[in-house]
């Protein structure tokens, strides 16, 4: 049976990380108890995970960000490709760092 979900599962990920990006940054929004409302874009919640976790706001906001760049921009160069997609990994190990600091804290605390 575990063998048959990790299969499913692999099935339901996808391999394009313009896709499975936002997907990530849902995951550690909805660790803080945030879920998008319905009809929600990615900007708002992002705005509203900034009032509810002042100290993601930064890095919440650049996600999002570097999550529209990637994915509206026309086509860049290569080396630009892979500066951004850097940018997003930074981004996001801050945080995933900063969710663990404010879930011991709690929701609006000051770092």
């Amino acid at each position: 049976m575990c063998g048959l979900w990790i299969t499913q599962r692999r099935t339901m990920t996808s391999s394009d990380p313009l896709s499975r990006d936002p997907q990530v940054l849902l995951r550690q929004l909805k660790r803080l108890g945030l879920k998008p409302a319905p009809g929600e874009t990615l900007e708002a919640l992002a705005k509203r995970a900034a009032l509810s976790h002042p100290p993601l706001a930064r890095p919440v906001e650049a996600l999002v960000a570097s999550h529209a760049e990637r994915r509206y921009a026309p086509a860049v160069p290569a080396a630009a490709q892979r500066e951004a997609r850097q940018r997003w990994q930074l981004a996001l190990q801050e945080v995933k760092r900063l969710r663990i600091d404010a879930i011991s804290r709690g929701p609006g605390s000051a770092p």
